[in-house]
């Protein structure tokens, strides 16, 4: 059994689907389609740490290793909590890269101003 296999099986055993599994989650519909589709052979970190944080009761050793159980049950050490893992920057790297576009498009409308004020310049001329 596949890493994206053991991961088709948690979902079908809590009821996601796809769209449900994001929404619980956060975690991006396509990607997930990517990976477990076969097209990413193994989960991205993000994805991990999406589940880490919001279905600590799934055993990220069972989903990545086949090893142990599927879910955590009461009496058994759990890897990582949610606040163990609060420092992961799934989130924060999506804000970087939000502030990296915002960035990009300020700056983009910055030369767009020039060039109207240099037209402008040619115009009054």
């Amino acid at each position: 059994m596949t890493t994206s296999d053991r991961f088709l099986l948690l979902m079908r055993e809590e009821g996601f689907n796809q769209t449900t599994f994001g929404e619980k989650t956060g975690y991006s519909r396509s990607s997930l389609s990517n990976f477990l589709n076969g097209n990413v052979k193994l989960p991205k970190i993000d994805l991990l740490a999406a589940v880490a944080l919001n279905l600590p009761h799934w055993n990220l050793r069972w989903i990545l290793l086949g090893t142990g159980e599927m879910f955590f049950t009461p009496g058994m050490e759990i890897i990582a909590t949610p606040n163990s893992l609060q420092s992961i920057p799934a989130k924060d790297l999506e804000i970087e890269k939000l502030k990296l576009d915002i960035e990009r498009l300020e700056n983009t409308v910055k030369d767009k101003e020039e060039i109207i004020g240099l037209l402008r310049e040619k115009v009054v001329k």
